[in-house]
């Protein structure tokens, strides 16, 4: 009797999570406490700055100072320049965090859909989308510069979901080429390369190694990589030629010692690929059995041969080493952890492209892969709500919600925005926060430092003559 309500229980639940409704209930389940945070976010730091150098120089003139004498990031510059803060709208900052969620499930979902070949989002597609997405959400090196701080998620994420979309659009034009594509994929590189120098180099390293590939596997280059070639190439020379760029590379003080900087970051990369390719593995055997419904009816005559599939990881590594060289040539250090979260999407996105050439590789030679088991299922949705036990993103995202550190960091932010609109023109000091959220919190103003920048940038924003916090009671 036991036994046969057991089987009962598994027989229908096996039902239930084979049904494509049941994963998309279970993608609006686990992205709910990042939703939830939005609510609670507030702009920091160089949000205020870019906001008043565009109110006081105007837009136009802000981007072109900014060009000369800080950064040649012209999209990034102008993304954040032009703004929901140049309007005072902190509704508005919200909605864009939104957004930038919102469109980093559908890169993914469109991404995993180009590599089944599928033209609409079935159970596999959907499967393998939120598996991905997730893992990635969870590992992500910092949630909170990559979502909610909107200076590094603009500047970092952005071209994240760029560089993948383009990556999509070229595999979509092997199979059928359009002119609109094209121009699409031409903008995005524009995007790219004016975005932050990291995506700029990983996208041309990316670019050049699927240039290779196509040759490899079907003895020609198409001549819209040449055409995205040369826009790349010109969107990296606007970037690398600004003259902000000189100002700002005065602060940093690196050795610029090429040999020392790729050994450096040969060994970060080695380190990262050691703590990321875990989970990374785990996740793509147990969906393989999903990868078995990539559609080769509509294969564009590649040959992928062994050689190909043993040099593919060295690609994955080099993405790795070239995510990390720039930071370790000029200063001599690693990057920050919003750059690593650049490496961390494109490793992940890549993983899951080598594995659709593994079964692409078994699907030419004819080779039987096994039919999608029950408890492949089970195991892959019990995996993705594992990562609410341990230690990473989903559990401090969730932590802060239900804490309630979230909300009462939003009450004491809310608080001061009243006490600053009533004090125009004066001097401000506030007390230190109690509560600072790790989901969202990037930083707070200085104590005892009314002339630090970040000080400084608020208080012209509030129209405050100064800003300061008081000192914390001991």
């Amino acid at each position: 009797m036991t036994f046969s309500f057991y089987h009962k229980v598994v027989a229908q639940f096996s039902i239930v999570i084979s049904k494509k409704y049941f994963w998309w209930l279970s993608l609006g389940v686990l992205l709910l406490p990042f939703i939830l945070l939005i609510f609670f976010n507030h702009p920091s730091a160089d949000d205020y700055c870019y906001a008043v150098a565009s109110m006081k120089q105007g837009f136009f003139e802000s981007q072109i100072n900014t060009y000369v004498n800080w950064s040649g990031r012209y999209v990034s510059s102008c993304l954040l320049g032009g703004g929901p803060l140049l309007f005072y709208s902190f509704v508005g900052y919200k909605i864009m965090n939104f957004l930038l969620l919102l469109f980093t499930v559908f890169t993914c979902l469109y991404f995993v859909k180009t590599l089944l070949n599928k033209n609409s989002l079935d159970l596999s597609v959907l499967v393998i989308s939120v598996s991905v997405l997730f893992l990635y959400l969870s590992g992500m090196p910092n949630l909170t510069e990559g979502f909610y701080w909107m200076s590094g998620a603009l500047t970092y994420q952005l071209p994240n979901i760029a560089t993948l979309t383009v990556v999509a659009i070229l595999l979509r034009m092997k199979k059928k080429y359009s002119i609109a594509k094209l121009i699409s994929a031409m903008v995005l590189c524009v995007f790219i390369c004016g975005g932050n120098e990291t995506s700029m180099l990983e996208f041309l390293y990316i670019l050049v190694a699927m240039m290779t590939f196509e040759y490899a596997t079907t003895r020609e280059i198409p001549k819209y990589y040449y055409w995205l070639f040369l826009v790349s190439l010109a969107a990296t020379s606007i970037t690398l030629l600004a003259p902000g760029n000189t100002v700002r590379g005065a602060f940093f003080h690196g050795e610029k010692n090429i040999f020392k900087a790729f050994l450096l970051a040969a060994g970060s990369g080695l380190s990262k690929l050691q703590e990321w390719l875990h989970d990374v593995l785990i996740l793509l055997i147990l969906c393989i059995p999903f990868f078995k419904q990539l559609d080769m009816s509509n294969a564009d005559q590649r040959k992928i041969t062994p050689v190909i599939l043993v040099l593919y990881p060295l690609f994955i590594f080099g993405i790795l080493i070239v995510g990390f060289l720039p930071a370790y040539w000029s200063v001599g250090s690693e990057p920050p952890t919003r750059t690593i979260n650049v490496l961390y999407w494109l490793f992940v996105f890549s993983c899951l492209h080598y594995t659709t050439l593994w079964i692409g590789y078994i699907k030419q030679k004819n080779e039987f892969i096994v039919a999608v088991p029950t408890y492949v299922q089970w195991v892959l949705f019990f995996l993705l709500f594992r990562h609410w036990v341990p230690q990473n993103n989903y559990r401090t995202a969730s932590m802060d919600i239900i804490s309630g550190r979230a909300i009462t960091y939003h009450r004491q932010m809310e608080e001061r925005y009243v006490e600053m609109v009533n004090n125009k023109g004066r001097e401000v000091v506030f007390k230190p926060l109690t509560a600072k959220p790790k989901s969202i919190f990037f930083v707070d103003i200085e104590s005892g430092h009314p002339e630090d920048w970040k000080n400084v940038c608020t208080a012209d924003y509030f129209y405050l003559k100064s800003l300061d916090l008081s000192k914390p009671v001991e």
